[in-house]
């Protein structure tokens, strides 16, 4: 199994579908068998996920109907409250937008 997981860059493009497509091209007809590959979109905006998914099913809808790839999409419930956490190994203080 191989895991790719996902969050949208503030800054910068995406590397997903470039590292996804190559690593499937790089693969024997006998590994696409035998892995499978899951990727975890784990971004906190469910329409960004949303619309990640649906790019990767127009990509690689293939590779899902064949069982080679899972999309994972969270749910932003699956996350604890980001607010009031302890400083930890010196972390620098600073406001982070979470939302």
């Amino acid at each position: 199994m191989i895991g790719l997981a996902s969050v949208r860059r503030v800054v910068g493009q995406s590397y997903l579908l470039r590292t996804l497509h190559s690593l499937i091209a790089c693969m024997s007809p006998a590994e696409r068998s035998e892995v499978k590959v899951v990727v975890f979109l784990a971004d906190l905006d469910p329409t960004y996920n949303d619309n990640t998914a649906a790019v990767l099913l127009q990509q690689c809808g293939q590779h899902v109907r064949s069982g080679l790839l899972t999309i994972l999409r969270v749910l932003p419930e699956y996350y604890p409250p980001l607010v009031g956490l302890r400083r930890n190994f010196g972390d620098s203080v600073r406001s982070i937008d979470i939302e």
